[in-house]
């Protein structure tokens, strides 16, 4: 067995902008900043959405490809759930006032979602199928590309599957429980290494600036 140190780690980001057609690939995390000042009528594609104008059908909802911000318009997909046999039909696309859509109230997906299988519609092999993946990509043909827990990967509907928070209060009482476990012998370690925990800061340093 080798023991081995982190000192810096880097990451780069594929980034798909709101115009849908547009992609920077291998950009420094440090470069971008996550948009917070966003409102309820800004999409992004990936965005899964109902229609407004027909709010009292359940089974119908609309992926979004592109969004234009300026404009206050967005390009959606629209797909229908058949009620007696659970199938998905891929419907029109069409161009539209971003004020007649909102988001779908029960598909909320970012990619690296942990999330886990609820039912099966696709075309899977049951007796092979895994429950728990994490979320690759949120595909134009209105399914989400997963990577399950065996390596194996596969493109289920949005119906099939829900996102796990990592505010689950099991997630919450796991963290309290590993607090509690810690010893005060590892924070004495810990302090009593100045000399080897500044040479370390050093080392970081040097390697964020490069």
């Amino acid at each position: 067995m080798v023991t081995i140190e982190v000192i810096c780690t880097r990451t780069n980001a594929d980034i798909e902008w709101q115009d849908g057609e547009v992609w920077s690939r291998s950009i420094p995390s440090t470069e971008v900043r996550q948009a917070h000042h966003i409102d309820d009528n800004d999409f992004c594609p990936g965005d899964f959405v109902f229609d407004e104008r027909n709010s009292g059908d359940m089974h119908l909802y609309g992926l979004v490809l592109s969004a234009d911000n300026a404009n206050r318009m967005a390009t959606v997909q629209w797909f229908r759930q058949d009620a007696t046999n659970n199938k998905v039909l891929t419907l029109n696309k069409e161009e539209l006032s971003v004020y007649e859509v909102a988001d779908h109230p029960g598909f909320h997906f970012r990619i690296s979602d942990i999330i886990i299988r609820v039912s099966s519609i696709s075309d899977e092999d049951h007796e092979e199928q895994q429950l728990i993946g994490e979320l690759l990509q949120v595909n134009r043909n209105g399914k989400l590309k997963v990577l399950w827990s065996d390596g194996s990967q596969s493109e289920v509907y949005p119906q099939e599957v829900m996102p796990i928070s990592p505010d689950e209060e099991s997630f919450q009482d796991s963290s309290s429980g590993d607090e509690e476990s810690g010893s005060d012998e590892s924070w004495e370690t810990a302090a009593s290494d100045v000399d080897e925990q500044t040479v370390m800061e050093e080392i970081m340093e040097e390697c964020i600036a490069a």
